[in-house]
């Protein structure tokens, strides 16, 4: 998928092989590449791995109306996520890994917690064979 890729599901499971791409459409690590369910009445779940390859998808998931999308992790290779979704569906890891990279997190000057500072987390590793609820 590239910069300015859609993919809708309207209301169907489908499995891909892998996903990968969905560089930045500009230097902010803002992404223009949404996979989302786009369906009223249905809700959808994509598994994605079923080639067992390692792929980094910069894109973000997303409901698109009013029915969930989840996100299925299947096969022996790592999943490894950076873009900001908001998806509201089940996040399951049947097989492999899913990686997570998660931006830096900034605490305002102000903040009533003085003891947390900002702090980079790089990625957060899973392999679990039970659903991750966002």
């Amino acid at each position: 998928m590239v910069a300015f890729g859609r993919m809708r599901l309207n209301g169907y499971n489908i499995s891909l092989a892998s996903l990968s791409g969905g560089d930045p459409a500009t230097g902010s690590g803002v992404t223009n590449c949404m996979v989302y369910n786009f369906n009223t009445t249905n809700a959808a779940t994509l598994s994605i791995g079923k080639d067992n390859s390692s792929t980094a998808f910069n894109g973000m998931f997303a409901d698109g109306t009013n029915q969930p999308l989840g996100l299925t992790k299947i096969g022996s290779g790592t999943l490894t996520l950076s873009g900001d979704s908001t998806n509201s569906g089940p996040v399951t890891v049947s097989a492999g890994h899913l990686g997570l990279v998660v931006r830096e997190l900034e605490v305002p000057a102000h903040s009533a917690m003085p003891h947390c500072l900002p702090f980079p987390v790089a990625r957060h590793w899973m392999s679990i064979a039970e659903a991750i609820k966002r």
